[in-house]
């Protein structure tokens, strides 16, 4: 087992009970809470090894006794009770460490709520990241997905469909654009025809892109 795992399972059993809150402090989400170490865990446990027990850092149990673990073990748990942890749900503890664990991220969120509007970019945005790279062919039910969940309307309340306004819609409010295609890939990479041959797709990349 890892050493990393070995003390996590450590952490989940004696600390997590003791700090965990009901909700995320960031976005208020009551599910899928998490804890967030103000220090990195692996650095924690890292500086314990090295610096505390001065022992050679191996991210595995069985290069260390007994004694050894079991002093790995007490330390960092005395660490943990010292050193902060903000409750967080899943989506807000995974965006503050893509942050670079950057706890900023934290105190922009938790600084107000987020209005309405806000709320519904986050959530395209999260959904732009998932599907960013794939081909998205026109009138699939990915396609039909991607114009709902942008939800884009004119000024008489028509849902707009096209590639120029939706690409420039994207380009304006997530930094992303568009990039339309024909797809003329004969065979597929296990050798059999390519059923989407000639159907336009789409791709959404990062960045603003001129047509």
């Amino acid at each position: 087992m890892k050493l990393t795992i070995y003390n996590r399972t450590k952490f989940q059993n004696y600390i997590r009970p003791l700090f965990i809150k009901d909700k995320c402090e960031c976005c208020e989400e009551t599910e899928n809470l998490e804890l967030h170490h103000m220090k990195q865990f692996t650095e924690l446990l890292t500086e314990t090894v090295e610096n505390d027990l001065k022992l050679q850092y191996i991210d595995d149990i069985e290069y260390y006794t007994k004694e050894e673990l079991n002093n790995i073990k007490n330390i960092m748990l005395g660490k943990q009770l010292k050193i902060a942890c903000i409750t967080l749900c899943k989506e807000c503890h995974q965006n503050i460490h893509k942050d670079g664990g950057n706890i900023d991220y934290f105190k922009r969120r938790h600084s107000r709520k987020l209005t309405k509007e806000e709320k519904e970019k986050e959530i395209i945005s999260h959904y732009l990241e998932v599907i960013k790279g794939n081909k998205i062919y026109v009138k699939t039910e990915l396609h039909k997905e991607l114009i709902k969940k942008i939800d884009l309307r004119d000024n008489q309340n028509r849902q707009q469909k096209s590639f120029r306004q939706i690409n420039a819609y994207l380009q304006e409010n997530y930094n992303k654009s568009i990039l339309s295609n024909t797809d003329n890939t004969r065979k597929l990479k296990d050798g059999s025809v390519n059923p989407n041959r000639g159907k336009v797709y789409w791709t959404i990349i990062y960045g603003i892109v001129e047509k």
